[in-house]
């Protein structure tokens, strides 16, 4: 088993807010990546983004502080 795991913890509408949340995560010390959403590879390839959101990934062990730090930048709770 592969210790601290990614886990899906917000899908956000596009890539800018996607980066945007990346990059408070970051400075907040958690690392994070975000990836298309199932099927839009080609549409973010092409264009950059996608009209299907981007999926946000936290370690296992962060998930819970990236998803109230996102809570608080958005006013959302999750995907």
């Amino acid at each position: 088993m592969i210790d601290n795991e990614p886990v899906l913890i917000f899908t956000a509408k596009n890539r800018f807010i996607a980066d945007t949340l990346i990059m408070h995560l970051k400075h907040s010390g958690i690392p994070a990546y975000r990836s298309p959403r199932a099927g839009s590879d080609i549409l973010d390839i092409y264009t950059g983004t996608s009209i299907f959101g981007e999926d946000i990934y936290v370690g296992e062990t962060d998930a819970d502080l990236a998803r109230k730090i996102i809570a608080e930048d958005t006013g959302e709770d999750g995907d």
